[in-house]
């Protein structure tokens, strides 16, 4: 699909196509119609020569279809290492954040401009601007050079890049440090009522406001003019920590912790994701420390007073306590539940991941993925692939085979059930006829004129069709629940 702009862009035509699938994503397909345009575009350049293409490892990448054709065509494909791209990928190092500038540059423009937002009938024609901008020959060089590829220096990722993360700061004052998510929590709590202990204080003054909260952590100069602030200040405030709320700096801080980032983050969590769990304080136990004092007999108003004070005192420390432990059961009680439905979800994600399994071939190392045994192993693991695949297209086939006996069976068997029904409804009848003439006989002193019928013989059923033995990985998630057949194969005597 060819990318068009509006003829008041006043912006080159670029040269460029987009492709997508029918979900929205990129997939195998793609993937390898994107490296036939590679070759075509690199081809006459390259003279013969061979072409070195680094992608990361996304599995449109080494797709069987994707390595034939690079292996056909002289096109060598390296796997940066996993979680590396901050460091080797070009586009990550330099052309990103231009790109990102550009974009905001060029969204802004076009809202001034027109009055309108950004949508995805106009996008094209804004993001074109802003990749011209960034994807300029000079940006690209710097892109190659500064990661190291061309020209080619392997120094320039020190070891120190390499090198975990760690922390470089702390802010505790108690004996014991919390957990960084309930220290943040308590902090946001401590910030919000000093804000709002502040603004009560001055309450006659106007104070900056940002998002309908007032700002305590502005310069506390009494003669700060109000200025209104803008929804663009406000970003950049945000980016740049300027100005920041208690909810932001909270929101912020969580976010820079491995226990509550997913909490935060746009992108989905999972059952795999820790979450904070409650530690329970020691509590004292239930009983009258002052008891003798409060027995004593005051000789004045004020051991009445102090005495009343102390019983209210204990009373108070009673009530907390019973809060407490209140507390810490339902906390306990929350946990289990939480516990048990985590290891519940972390089931149904291992179970969907096995049944959607990716071609996951890295181990953390760069990979030539157009060496012969790496695409040896991707031939292998796509034809054992299409082997489970046509193993699960037959076991479904054999599956409606037996769906349809089993149906014909049990419509057999329902017209079965009905006729010996019948017949046992006629032979009811007949026996109650005979022993109404029985009866009659008995009173008139005489024989039957009939002898006691006898039920005819029952229809046996048909044998229940066999459930196909079930085979493969996935036949657990396939199998049919076993129904119970009803035996209504009984003789009446």
């Amino acid at each position: 699909m060819s990318l068009h702009l509006n003829s008041g862009d006043n912006i080159t035509h670029p040269n460029c196509s987009l492709g997508h699938s029918k979900k929205g994503y990129t997939n195998q397909e793609i993937g390898v119609e994107w490296i036939k345009h590679f070759d075509s575009q690199t081809k006459a350049k390259a003279n013969g020569k061979r072409r070195l293409l680094l992608v990361d490892g996304h599995n449109s990448h080494y797709t069987r279809g994707f390595l034939e054709y690079a292996r056909l065509n002289r096109i060598s494909v390296l796997c940066y290492p996993s979680h590396s791209t901050h460091l080797y990928q070009g586009l990550d190092v330099v052309i990103f954040s231009v790109l990102k500038r550009a974009w905001s540059k060029h969204r802004d423009e076009y809202e001034r401009k027109t009055g309108r937002g950004v949508d995805k009938t106009t996008f094209l024609a804004v993001y074109a601007k802003a990749h011209l901008d960034a994807f300029t020959e000079a940006n690209i060089r710097s892109a190659f050079r500064l990661t190291g590829v061309v020209p080619f220096n392997p120094d320039v990722i020190k070891e120190n890049m390499l090198a975990p993360s760690r922390q470089t700061s702390t802010n505790a004052g108690l004996p014991v440090t919390p957990q960084a998510p309930v220290r943040i929590m308590s902090d946001l709590i401590h910030r919000t009522l000093a804000r709002q202990a502040h603004a009560t204080a001055k309450n006659s003054e106007t104070r900056p406001e940002i998002d309908g909260e007032p700002n305590p952590f502005l310069n506390e100069r009494e003669s700060a003019p109000h200025t209104p602030v803008n929804p663009r200040q406000r970003e950049n405030a945000a980016f740049g920590a300027v100005i920041q709320t208690p909810l932001r700096m909270a929101i912020s801080e969580l976010g820079s912790t491995s226990e509550t980032h997913h909490l935060i983050s746009p992108s989905p969590f999972h059952s795999s994701h820790p979450y904070p769990l409650y530690k329970a304080n020691t509590i004292s136990p239930f009983r009258k420390r002052y008891q003798d004092l409060l027995s004593l007999k005051p000789t004045s108003v004020i051991e009445a007073q102090l005495q009343r004070a102390l019983a209210e005192s204990e009373e108070r420390d009673e009530t907390r306590k019973q809060m407490m432990v209140a507390m810490q059961a339902t906390t306990v009680l929350q946990n289990v539940y939480v516990t048990r439905t985590n290891t519940q979800l972390h089931a149904q994600e291992e179970k969907i991941a096995k049944k959607n399994k990716k071609n996951k071939k890295f181990k953390g190392r760069a990979s030539l993925l157009t060496a012969d045994r790496f695409f040896e192993e991707i031939v292998e693991l796509e034809a054992a692939q299409e082997r489970a695949a046509q193993e699960k297209e037959q076991r479904k086939a054999v599956r409606e085979t037996h769906g349809v006996a089993l149906s014909n069976w049990k419509k057999q068997e329902d017209s079965r059930k009905e006729r010996n029904e019948e017949v046992r409804r006629q032979y009811q009848e007949g026996v109650k006829e005979w022993e109404e003439e029985r009866d009659c006989a008995r009173a008139e002193r005489r024989r039957p004129a009939w002898t006691k019928p006898k039920m005819s013989t029952m229809e046996k059923g048909i044998p229940r069709p066999k459930k196909p033995q079930a085979t493969g990985p996935d036949s657990e998630e396939e199998e049919e629940e076993e129904e119970e057949g009803d035996d209504d194969d009984m003789h009446v005597d």
